[in-house]
């Protein structure tokens, strides 16, 4: 699955080797988290033992940033600003999300998250 992130119009890139070689994966016996990146193309790999539904939000705490339906990072919704996110089908034909942190992960996806200006 892919992951795009949009600041106010900005594309932020999502670093290469999220979870791969951190402490606590290390802790764990295993090298990798079970949810993280090896590029920094926005694709998230996803790699378990047993068969469990994931959520997004596991790869924002991996990667040790802020993200729920008030914001993300260091930015919250208010009266000004919105938080978004869709997923592109194989269609192009955006679906609304509105579980954000709790929408499950599966193969194919293309996750949009935007933080911008209301309209």
């Amino acid at each position: 699955m892919y992951l795009t992130i949009q600041i106010e119009g900005q594309l932020v890139t999502i670093p290469e080797n999220v979870g791969v070689n951190s402490g606590a994966c290390n802790e764990q016996g295993a090298n990798m988290h079970v949810v993280h990146t090896h590029s920094s193309d926005g694709k998230l790999h996803l790699e378990m033992q047993t068969d469990e539904d994931v959520e997004l939000g596991v790869f924002f705490d991996v990667w040790g940033q802020h993200f729920d339906e008030n914001g993300i990072f260091d930015y919250r919704v208010n009266s000004t600003h919105e938080l978004v996110m869709y997923n592109r089908d194989v269609n192009g034909t955006l679906e609304d999300i509105d579980s954000f942190d709790n929408y499950i992960l599966l193969n194919n996806q293309d996750i949009i998250i935007s933080y911008r200006e209301r309209a």
